[in-house]
């Protein structure tokens, strides 16, 4: 069974929709998947694609809050951006550097805490 374990070295990036002005398509995040995408591909190597059923274990650490001065934060993050947001950018990015395709994802474990640390981090397994 193959397993593999990453780490982005960015603060996790929502998903916004793509913008359409007339026949023209805007997408703003070509710049961050391109970013997050070297970062995957540097620790992926010459390694192939994930083709089997896997499980994804994903981790995203959010930066704390800068108006937050003396007061206690929580260990985990319940404002903006959504767990939804952020595992859609993260499909996008990961999807032909890391796996062939979304449907091979089986089964997903996500969460999202603050660390002084902002980052990514995730474990793909194949199942059998």
């Amino acid at each position: 069974m193959r397993s593999k374990s990453y780490r982005i070295k960015i603060a996790p990036i929502a998903w916004h929709r793509v913008v359409r002005n007339g026949s023209r398509s805007y997408d703003a995040h070509t710049r961050d998947k391109v970013c997050f995408g070297l970062y995957l591909s540097q620790q992926h190597n010459e390694e192939p694609l994930f083709s089997k059923p896997i499980h994804i274990d994903v981790t995203f650490y959010i930066p704390f809050p800068k108006q937050v001065k003396d007061k206690p934060i929580p260990l985990h993050h319940t404002i903006t951006p959504s767990l939804d947001c952020l595992y859609k950018f993260f499909l996008d990015a990961i999807k032909d550097i890391l796996i062939t395709d979304i449907r091979v994802i089986c089964s997903l474990s996500m969460k999202k805490v603050y660390d002084k640390e902002p980052r990514t981090e995730l474990v793909i397994t194949e199942v059998e």
